[in-house]
């Protein structure tokens, strides 16, 4: 793991920084800000040997969920908005419980694009795969196509999927 320029501001409840961790088979890296209602920022996951990585998971000293990894993916993704602001996105979409947070301003919208070449986890495999999902929560848009393969079983995936207020418009 190394982190560059991190901060992390208690009185504002904020941080900022890059931090990039790698361990066999796999990297991450993220680069950004996040504050209440403000924020951007990046984060990019290789998992370029899902199998390798699998194996070093398993010499940990504490047990984790075997999953029977194998092929590679990788995820990258952007956000804008403050943490504080996806949090009022989600309790008024009813998918966070509790209370709702303090109203404001402001929107957090999301962009993350999957390419999976050939991914198998746990007896599902995703070949040639990728998907897109893109927006915030009061408008999303989703597109996905690939091939899923679960056992002798498989489907071919071609979905575009819009959600929110003004999905017809996405």
């Amino acid at each position: 793991v190394r982190a560059q320029a991190v901060q992390i501001h208690t009185h504002d409840l904020s941080a900022q920084g890059r931090v990039q961790a790698s361990l066999p088979g796999a990297t991450a890296q993220a680069d950004g800000r996040i504050a209440p209602t403000s924020g951007s920022g990046t984060l990019a996951l290789r998992l370029a040997d899902a199998a390798r990585a699998q194996r070093w998971a398993a010499a940990l000293p504490f047990k984790l969920p075997a999953l029977d990894m194998d092929g590679s993916a990788t995820l990258d993704a952007r956000w804008n908005g403050g943490w504080q602001t996806l949090q009022r996105q989600l309790h008024a979409a009813g998918l966070l419980a509790g209370t709702a947070p303090p109203p404001g301003n402001g929107n957090f919208e999301l962009q993350a694009q999957l390419n999976a070449p050939r991914l198998r986890v746990a007896g599902t495999e995703l070949q040639r795969t990728t998907a897109a999902l893109r927006g915030s929560l009061a408008r999303m848009a989703l597109e996905a196509d690939g091939t899923l393969r679960q056992g002798p079983q498989q489907a071919q995936l071609h979905l575009r999927a819009g959600a929110g207020a003004t999905a017809g418009r996405l």
